[in-house]
C-alpha cells in the first residue's frame, strides 16, 4: 500500500513538473515571437504557425478581433492554446508596428507578462486623456486592455438582463453621470458601449459628453457580447453605424 502511495505522489509531481516546464516553453516561445516581430501580421502568422506544432485536439488559434481603440491605434485579441495550455494575448499596434503586448496565462499567474514602447503607449494615454476628459494612468491601460468580458442587455437560460445592464439603467436613472462617465473613459471598448447606452437614457447631457457619445458610436469598435446562450460573439453593437 505504502509502495502505490509512493508511486502516485511521484506521477502527480512529475506531471506537475512536466506541465510546469511545458507553460514555461510555450510562454517564452510567444513572448519570443512578439519580441522578434513589430509587425503584426508577421507575428500573427508565426504564432499561428507554432500553434499548428501542437496536438491538432488540444491547441488552438484566434483572432477575436482587430478594433480600433483610438486614432491610429488599434487593439487585437488573441487566444494561443498549446497542447491545453491557454494564453490571452493583448497587442495594441499603430501604423502597422506593436507597441504594446501583453500576454498571460488563463490561470497560472506566474505567467504574465507586459512589454510596450514607452513614447507611444505614454502618447496614447496623453490623448486618451484629453479626448475623453480623464486621468487615466498607464496602470489603468494595462488592467482595462486584457479585461475579458462581455456587453450585451440580456444574457444566459432565458435571456436575463446583464448584472452590468442593470447597474447602468439604474445609473442613468439615478443620474449618476461620473460613473457613467467612468464607463466612457475606459480602454475596455465593452465598457464604453455600456457607458454610451446608459447615457442615452439621459436626457440633458453637456455639448463634451454629446460629443464623445458620437465618437464611441462613430468608431463602432467590435465588441465581445452574448445572444441567448451563446457568449463569445463578436460584432458592431451600433448597427446603423
Amino acid at each position: 500500500m505504502k509502495r502505490i502511495f509512493f508511486l502516485y505522489i511521484f506521477f502527480q509531481i512529475s506531471f506537475s513538473a512536466l506541465g510546469q516546464s511545458n507553460t514555461n516553453k510555450y510562454f517564452n516561445k510567444i513572448n519570443s515571437i512578439l519580441l522578434e516581430n513589430v509587425n503584426p501580421s508577421s507575428a500573427i502568422y508565426l504564432l499561428e504557425k507554432e500553434v499548428g506544432k501542437g496536438i491538432q485536439s488540444r491547441s488552438n488559434f484566434y483572432l477575436h478581433y482587430r478594433r480600433n481603440l483610438h486614432e491610429s491605434y488599434n487593439h487585437l485579441r488573441l487566444t494561443v492554446e498549446m497542447n491545453w495550455e491557454e494564453f490571452q494575448i493583448d497587442l495594441i499596434e499603430k501604423n502597422d508596428s506593436i507597441v504594446y503586448r501583453s500576454v498571460r496565462h488563463d490561470y497560472n499567474k506566474m505567467y504574465q507578462n507586459v512589454i510596450f514602447n514607452n513614447d507611444q503607449v505614454i502618447s496614447l494615454v496623453s490623448k486618451w486623456n484629453e479626448f475623453y476628459n480623464a486621468t487615466k494612468t498607464l496602470e489603468d491601460l494595462i488592467q482595462e486592455i486584457r479585461l475579458d468580458i462581455e456587453f450585451a442587455y440580456r444574457c444566459g437560460d432565458g435571456a436575463p438582463e446583464t448584472e452590468t445592464y442593470i447597474e447602468i439603467k439604474k445609473m442613468a436613472k439615478l443620474r449618476q453621470l461620473k460613473k457613467l462617465d467612468k464607463y466612457c473613459q475606459s480602454f475596455s471598448i465593452e465598457n464604453q458601449t455600456y457607458g454610451v447606452i446608459g447615457y442615452e437614457m439621459v436626457k440633458l447631457k453637456s455639448v463634451k459628453t454629446k460629443n464623445i457619445l458620437k465618437h464611441i458610436k462613430e468608431r463602432n469598435a467590435e465588441v465581445t457580447t452574448c445572444h441567448g446562450c451563446i457568449s463569445g460573439i463578436i460584432e458592431k453593437p451600433f448597427e446603423n453605424n
